[in-house]
């Protein structure tokens, strides 16, 4: 295939996500009764926090998240979300998805999955005036030195997250050649590496992006 062909269709893919993404806050004004003049004033829901785990492996990207929403209406109701997985000619999308509500219990929430978007949809259970958080882990087959998580998506929302926390997990047989976001401290623990990322007031302009070479 012709790389310029390949590369357009990977962006316009990686478009139709974004753009599922801005309707998805679209219709969280709907389902949750506000107006978008009152949303200027204060967001029905707000996304403003997330912790994300990438652990890399050989052929493979393993991704635990933990998303923060705040419910600032006085409205039960689920939100709908669509989370994009980054997929190109070297990863795959997923072959094993799993998503919980976390709180006192763990419990396993249900998701559509949309394979021709590289997408699922998710209802989100909101409780009034209260905040949610939920995790969703996914494992992606990959066939180059490289991962990527989309992080761009993040800007349907408007505003930046309050932190954010990137763990990245590597074995200590490769070289990163090439990372963003900016690490901040390096660990070691049992022949691996852990990358830490940690930031306030963030909204990501790039995906997380990581590539490696053997020692």
């Amino acid at each position: 295939m012709d790389n310029t062909v390949q590369n357009n269709g990977n962006r316009s893919i990686l478009k139709t996500r974004l753009t599922s993404a801005v309707f998805i806050i679209m219709i969280m004004f709907i389902v949750f009764g506000i107006s978008f003049s009152q949303s200027r004033m204060n967001m029905p829901v707000e996304f403003y926090k997330e912790e994300i785990s990438m652990i890399i492996n050989e052929n493979q990207f393993t991704i635990s998240g933990t998303y923060y929403f705040r419910n600032n209406t006085g409205s039960d109701k689920p939100m709908p979300v669509v989370f994009p997985f980054y997929i190109d000619s070297s990863t795959h999308y997923p072959d094993k998805i799993s998503a919980f509500i976390i709180g006192e219990e763990k419990h396993q929430l249900e998701f559509q999955e949309n394979k021709e978007r590289g997408s699922i949809r998710i209802a989100i259970p909101m409780k009034s005036k209260g905040t949610t958080v939920w995790q969703l882990e996914y494992t992606q087959k990959i066939e180059k030195p490289q991962a990527t998580y989309i992080l761009k998506s993040t800007q349907a929302w408007g505003k930046p997250l309050e932190e954010v926390l990137y763990k990245v997990d590597i074995p200590d047989d490769i070289d990163v050649d090439y990372i963003w976001a900016d690490v901040d401290s390096v660990t070691a623990n049992d022949n691996r590496e852990i990358l830490w990322i940690h930031k306030t007031e963030y909204m990501p302009f790039k995906d997380m992006t990581i590539k490696w070479k053997e020692k």
